[in-house]
Order: C-alpha cells, then sequence, then structure tokens
C-alpha cells in the first residue's frame, strides 16, 4: 500500500475553534494544503529521510539542502531543544516562513523519553510546537501548516500526538489573536480532531500557557530558540 493510499484513508477534517472571548480559528486536515496555497507558514520535522521534509516538502518547495542540513545535524547532537525557523525565500509557494522542530532522532529528545519505539513525549512536542507557533507569526504568519513533527510517520495518527498539538495551538491561539488558521498536512501531519473537539466542548479547560526559559540566537538570517525541560 503506498504512502498516499494511506493518507488518503484520513478524513478531510474541518474544524472551528472558538474561544470564550470570541475569538475562532480554523483548524483543518488538508494532506496538500501547503501546495494548495492554504499556508503561510509551516512547522515540519528537521530531519531529512523518509518522512514529511525528505518525500514531499523539501523537494518541492525547492529547499538548500546545502544550507540546512548542517543545522538540522546540530541541533540533532544538541543536549537543548532548539526549533529553527527563518523567512522563505522561494517564489512558488505562499508560504513567508518555516520552522524545523527537532525530532525522536534528537538527543534532546532521547534524554527526556523512550525514543522510535516509546509512546510520544507530550511536553516535547507540545513546547516545540507552541515555541514554533511563536516564531512564524513573529514573521507575520497567520495561516500555520504543521506536517510530520516525528522524524517518520511513526506517531503520525497517536492520539497523544495530536492531543499535545491541539492544546498548544489552543493556549497559543486564545493568547495570540494573529493566528487565523492551522492546517496539518502532509503524510505525518497530526490528528487534532479529538482534541478540537474537546476544547469545543470543554472551553473552561484550555487553560494557559506556562512560559519556559529559553534563549534565542540569530545567524545567517536563521532564527533559533533553544529551552530545555525539567526532568
Amino acid at each position: 500500500m503506498s504512502l498516499l493510499n494511506k493518507s488518503q484513508k484520513r478524513p478531510k477534517e474541518i474544524a472551528i475553534l472558538n474561544f470564550p472571548s470570541g475569538h475562532k480559528i480554523e483548524v483543518c486536515h488538508n494532506i496538500r494544503g501547503v501546495h494548495e496555497g492554504k499556508a503561510d507558514g509551516l512547522i515540519i520535522e528537521g530531519l531529512w529521510g523518509f518522512n514529511d521534509l525528505g518525500s514531499i516538502f523539501g523537494r518541492h518547495l525547492g529547499l538548500d539542502r546545502k544550507r540546512i542540513e548542517p543545522l538540522f545535524i546540530a541541533n540533532q547532537q544538541s543536549d537543548d531543544i532548539t526549533v529553527s525557523s527563518f523567512l522563505y525565500a522561494g517564489t512558488d509557494s505562499t508560504l513567508k516562513a518555516i520552522a524545523f522542530v527537532p525530532t525522536e532522532n534528537s538527543r534532546c529528545y532521547q534524554k527526556l523519553a523512550t525514543s522510535f519505539y516509546g509512546r510520544p513525549y507530550r511536553d516535547f512536542y507540545y513546547n516545540t510546537v507552541y515555541e514554533a507557533l511563536g516564531l512564524l507569526t513573529g514573521f507575520g504568519c497567520a495561516d500555520v501548516a504543521i506536517a510530520g513533527l516525528t522524524g517518520s510517520e511513526r506517531h503520525s495518527a497517536d492520539i497523544e500526538l495530536g492531543n499535545c498539538v491541539a492544546e498548544a495551538i489552543a493556549h497559543f491561539a486564545i493568547e495570540n489573536k494573529s493566528l487565523r488558521s492551522v492546517l496539518s498536512v502532509g503524510y505525518g501531519g497530526p490528528n487534532l480532531s479529538n482534541g478540537i473537539k474537546y476544547f469545543n466542548e470543554h472551553p473552561e479547560n484550555i487553560g494557559r500557557h506556562r512560559n519556559i526559559q529559553s534563549e534565542i540566537t540569530i545567524e545567517n538570517d536563521i532564527t533559533s530558540l533553544s529551552f530545555v525541560l525539567p526532568q
């Protein structure tokens, strides 16, 4: 069975996440949302290979592998969790900026949780997505796509992964009204439907983000945000 056939089994989900203040954002699943021009920001795994970056976006978006692969390697070997972003200079997409997040293959993840065969470590994925949203909206993005986050398709349909990403979106959007929509895209995009449904039914449980200490560096037009989670 091909990857495309597996992905097409997931229905196209469109939902509106409503906040008590009256603010709303659209959340949906669209495998080709980036290529169809429905996003101006992209969050994606910072790892080449048999995944969304390697098999879908890298080639089609014309990303300079020689430029960004050394960044991936450095982030993968770091003890700190590092999210790196930059303005997108391509002409074949509506994207303004891309944020690369670490994966299970990263040293920072393996210090926190069992990689590859363990369940997704919720705090890791929650915080990387939350910080990536902050970097992208800082570049003026309002419609953000989230592709694979794990370095593979391994946990793409895992309900815990989808729930913690949905929580990060809710916590970010309740404080940042510039975020207009979020799309789950690619073969490995998280399934957000369960988390969004829960928050719509229980808006009192959305809660708020707890800030963590972080450090931002800018080098060669790439903005990197690093942080450490308590163990």
